[in-house]
């Protein structure tokens, strides 16, 4: 143990710096509103619920799956951020293990994890209970065994294939990281491996950019000319060996997802696919404008021409990083920049494929573009050794510059708990786990399933919720009128269940919060009184609880 926290004392060093930030900024920014679904699904596999089967859940299967021993012993929004946290601290410590191997300076690794670290998009994401954290250290993890020095043997490079199926387990937009990390490992020794490395991108651009129909019809045929670009050439026996086993693990990881597919076909596609597909599609519909007219609107968005989503540090922070990457490519071996550049372009693509594109669909791009401007940042200064002075001066302005762009908006989460249009300075994590307190112990008086509008009301009782309410989006579901028996099968309770329900008295315990917004507050307080329910709790700012303690009036069975 101390030959190994002497030989990455500094990598450790690094990791604890990162954690000391992102455990602060996430203990104080407010919770995304996808997080109470993430943190209520991970407490349902706890107690041995299984999603698509037994509940609606409109995502890859793995995240509940790791969160659920964490949710066993403490289901709480503190908690659960300090823990994915911690996953993007362990991340900048292997980037910064990363550069330092491959560049021999300190300085280099150092600077490359803090423009992780300082990230917008890290910092905001990283904490927040959702795939990220554990898809960007895996994603970082495959990448550090394909590139180490010595070409990865057999048993790395299936563990490298096993860690990108994990990606795709944990969401299934990034699992062309699948595809790039197979293709990284196959071109370890082949003559030309970054200009076969960049007709890949362009295959996968291809692939991944062709309009939603046509993508599989793509494939057919830009899949067998990416095999041949990275199989031909010398020694292609050996490569292909490793790129099989790569490929088999990634095979392996993924089998899990397979299952679950198998137990419940129908509510796997239509939360992965079908639900998102109409999404899309109602997306497109509004705002008239076709797909190749969108594309346009958010690659300019992803240069910084026009703005996304209130997001100020977003572009230009990417940018920065992208044009140190680009440096790296140019100035560093291929064996050290293959498989960090398909993994960026492999992450960044795909986060450009659906609409409405997000920001932070790229934020697992963000620690392979840090690890690649660390390696172009090391060049610089293994040419500039000597004083120190001179070396420090390129890092020092580009963290400055990160913190320059970064801090308006960092401002407004830290402080104001804005999130564009959306004050949420209430929703930080200890008064979310308060309010949850606050409905727990109603619900200990009032035997019987509780109604939590928003999921992350009801941390802590996730067996009691009422059925199909266990995800807020299920409301948002595409299912004919009338059809109850899909409903049913799909584990979904639209709004007009929902109103049923309290007019039926089914819950026990109700919560008025964030998500009753767009039922209509006032009405619902309304249906509410008239059917019995009374106001037992209350959490400032968060939401309001009700109990059921009387018989419903007449005006509550007319309310149908």
């Amino acid at each position: 143990m101390r030959r190994f926290a002497q030989t990455h004392r500094l990598a450790l060093l690094t990791a604890v710096g990162a954690a000391v930030a992102l455990i602060a900024v996430g203990q104080r920014t407010p919770a995304d509103v996808d997080e109470g679904f993430y943190a209520i699904a991970a407490e349902l596999v706890a107690h041995g619920r299984l999603p698509y089967r037994d509940y609606f859940y409109p995502q890859a299967p793995y995240l509940p799956f790791l969160l659920a021993p964490v949710a066993a012993v403490a289901s709480r929004f503190v908690i659960e951020r300090v823990v994915f946290s911690l996953l993007g601290a362990i991340t900048a410590g292997l980037i910064a293990h990363g550069v330092k191997r491959d560049t021999d300076s300190g300085l280099a690794a150092v600077t490359a994890a803090a423009l992780f670290t300082l990230n917008e998009l890290t910092w905001q994401w990283f904490p927040s209970i959702r795939p990220y954290a554990p898809a960007a250290l895996c994603i970082v993890g495959a990448t550090l065994l394909v590139s180490a020095p010595k070409r990865p043997s057999l048993a790395r490079a299936a563990l490298a294939g096993a860690l990108a199926g994990v990606v795709g387990g944990l969401r299934l937009l990034l699992l062309p990281f699948v595809g790039a990390i197979v293709a990284a490992v196959w071109l370890r020794g082949a003559r030309f491996a970054l200009l076969r490395a960049l007709a890949v991108t362009v295959l996968m651009r291809v692939t991944l950019w062709a309009p939603g129909n046509q993508q599989l019809q793509t494939a057919r045929w830009t899949i067998p000319i990416a095999l041949l670009v990275v199989a031909a050439g010398p020694a292609w026996r050996e490569r292909a060996k490793r790129g099989a086993l790569t490929l088999a693990g990634a095979i392996a990881a993924l089998l899990p997802l397979a299952a679950l597919f198998r137990m419940a076909p129908e509510g796997f596609l239509f939360g992965n696919l079908a639900f998102h597909a109409n999404r899309v599609t109602g997306t497109w519909a509004a705002d008239q404008a076709p797909w190749w007219a969108q594309r346009s609107t958010y690659i300019h968005g992803l240069f910084g021409i026009v703005s996304m989503n209130h997001l100020s540090a977003f572009a230009p922070e990417l940018i920065v990083l992208s044009l140190l990457s680009g440096f790296a490519l140019l100035a560093r071996p291929a064996r050290q920049t293959i498989a960090p550049s398909l993994a960026a372009a492999s992450v960044v693509l795909a986060a450009l494929v659906p609409f409405p594109v997000i920001e932070h669909y790229f934020t697992p791009a963000v620690p392979v573009l840090a690890l690649l401007a660390g390696l172009g940042l090391g060049h610089l200064d293994r040419a500039l050794r000597g004083p120190l002075a001179p070396r420090l001066a390129l890092p020092v302005c580009l963290l400055a510059l990160h913190l320059v762009i970064g801090y308006p908006s960092f401002h407004r989460r830290w402080r104001e708990g804005l999130y564009g249009d959306f004050r949420l300075h209430a929703f930080r994590p200890r008064r979310l786990d308060y309010a949850a307190a606050q409905v727990r112990m109603v619900a200990r008086r009032h035997p019987g399933p509780v109604l939590a509008l928003w999921p992350g009301s009801a941390l802590g009782l996730g067996p009691r919720m009422l059925p199909g309410t266990e995800n807020h989006f299920a409301r948002q579901a595409p299912i004919p009128l009338g059809d109850a028996a899909l409903r049913d099968r799909l584990h979904i309770a639209t709004a007009d269940d929902v109103r049923d329900a309290v007019i039926a008295q089914t819950p026990s315990v109700v919560t008025i919060d964030r998500e009753v917004e767009h039922m209509g507050v006032d009405e619902f307080r309304v249906l509410l009184e008239r059917c019995g329910y009374r106001v037992e709790s209350e959490a400032r700012g968060v939401l309001v609880v009700y109990a059921r303690v009387e018989a419903p009036g007449d005006e509550c069975s007319r309310a149908r």
